[in-house]
Order: structure tokens, then sequence, then C-alpha cells
């Protein structure tokens, strides 16, 4: 099932090399046909982007603009510019007309990174955009009409901000229409070797390498590590690894050969079983990929 969903992103514009299971693949034609707003949570680094933007090139909207906006990195002024736009002298010292990203986004799909940060205010403007599909320029009253599909992202517990009056019910009821919930890679462990030998083929490819496998002992302690920071770290592991090996190298003939580090299993150690430590770190605490 997992391969499944990595061709369908392998394929999405050949932009998407993704990390997880989104759900069962019998029901992915319920989202990607949908204009029905997704909300998608999860810890950092288990894919949220990758996934919506999977969902955005597998739409029947794949070939009009994918707007993505990190609402977590704008002050609250700045955010209301960058989603809305602003008419000609509405901002001090700004003597131009803006589009705003909603606009730019115009028949395809605007992502919205960590939207658990709006300001009331903001809230109240997106509420309006999602149940009425219209919004306004700052410092005009002409309403206008927008055709997208929204696709929102956060990490934050958006029940409790609800429960604590920091984001409104109603804006939470209208966005949560199709949840989609990552779970962190320590949970879905049969995952780890298909990823990996996926990134390994990325990687190998890009980098043009010949790397046929990964080892018993490197599978090993891949499936032992409890991985804080998701597919990310996974992924950057394997390139890290790939990057080290040299280039007509295809088989581990000795301990010496196709050895690299694996710099988070150093980085972690506090964190490692004593057990797995004894085991594995003793050995060098290495990949070694072969060809056989």
């Amino acid at each position: 099932m997992l391969k499944k969903f990595l061709n369908l992103l392998e394929n999405s514009r050949g932009m998407i090399h993704c990390s997880i299971m989104l759900l069962t693949m019998d029901k992915k034609e319920l989202f990607l046909e949908a204009e029905t707003t997704v909300l998608i949570r999860g810890e950092s680094g288990t894919g949220k982007e990758l996934i919506a933007s999977a969902i955005h090139y597998n739409s029947a909207r794949k070939d009009r603009p994918l707007i993505k906006v990190n609402c977590a990195a704008l002050s609250d002024s700045m955010l209301e510019q960058e989603l809305f736009g602003h008419e000609k002298g509405a901002i001090t010292s700004i003597s131009f007309k803006r589009i705003g990203r909603i606009e730019e986004a115009e028949g395809g799909t605007l992502f919205l990174d960590e939207l658990g940060d709006f300001s009331s205010s903001i809230q109240i403007k997106f509420l309006r955009l999602i149940k009425e599909h219209e919004y306004e320029r700052i410092g005009s009253n002409t309403p206008i009409k927008a055709n997208i599909r929204v696709i929102v992202v956060t990490n934050r517990n958006l029940e409790d901000a609800v429960s604590e009056k920091r984001f409104r019910d109603d804006l939470y009821y209208s966005i949560n229409v199709f949840p989609i919930t990552l779970p962190p890679l320590r949970e879905r462990r049969t995952d780890i070797l298909l990823l990996a030998n996926h990134f390994v083929s990325k990687y190998s490819h890009r980098m043009g390498k010949s790397i046929k496998r990964i080892s018993t002992s490197a599978i090993n302690m891949l499936m032992t590590y409890h991985w804080p920071g998701n597919v990310r770290e996974l992924e950057n592991s394997i390139e890290h690894a790939v990057l080290l090996c040299a280039a007509d190298e295809q088989t581990a003939g000795t301990p010496l050969g196709n050895i690299f580090i694996l710099p988070y299993l150093r980085f972690h150690l506090t964190l490692i079983p004593a057990e797995f430590y004894s085991r594995h770190v003793t050995a060098w605490t290495v990949f070694i990929v072969g060809g056989h």
C-alpha cells in the first residue's frame, strides 16, 4: 500500500518524493477529486507539505498554481497583507497595489502552513473565504470571488485552542471536513525499510551512483532507532550516507568498504537504549550498503 502511495507521489510532476502512507488507496479519489478543504495534522517531519503537494498535483487543479504560505513566519499585519493583498495607499508608506496569495492561487490550491497561529481578525476573514468563497483586499470594500481549494497544515492541538477560545470553533469545523493525521515514523516501523530504499534509489540516481541495497546490519539499526525527526530525519540521513559512498562502489566487501556514519545516531547517543548502544555503536555505528 505504501509503495503504491510512493508511486503516486513520484508521478506528481516528478517533484514529490514522499514519506508515508496517507490513507487507504481505495479512498484516494475522494480527496483528490473533491473540492473539500483538507486539514493535515502531524508532528514536524512527517511529510505534511509533501502530502499537500501530492493532493494538488493529482487533482483536477494540477495545471493551476499551488501557492504556499508559511503563516508562522509572518506577523499578523504581514500575514494579512500576504494573504489578502492591499489597495494602493491602504498601507502607510506603501504607494502601490499588491495582489495577495489568495488571488495568486486563483483556479488552483492555497496551502497554509500552520494556521493555528492566526489572530482573531484573520480567523474571521479566513472563515469568510472558506464559507462564502470571497474576500476583500485591505483598503477595499469590493468583494472578490475566490475559486481555490484550501489545504491547511498544523502540528498544534486545535481542540485545546478552541476550548481556550484562542481559535474559533466555527472555523475549526469548517477546515476539519477532511482531516488527515500523519503518524510519527516510530509508530509505523514497517514503513521504515520501504522508505529507506526509496530514498537510497532517489539519491543514488540524483548523484549518479549505483547503490543497490542496504545491508542487514544497517537495516537493524534503522529499525531500532526511534527517529525523533521522523521521515525528514530518515531522508536526510540516507542522503548523507549516499553522498559519502564511492560512486563505483556497489558491494560491502570489508568492514571498511561502503561505510558511512549516521550523524543523527551520533547526535542522539544519549537517547539510544543501552542494549542498542552496546550492540551497534561498538560496531562503528555505520551504514553498510552493498550490491548483493
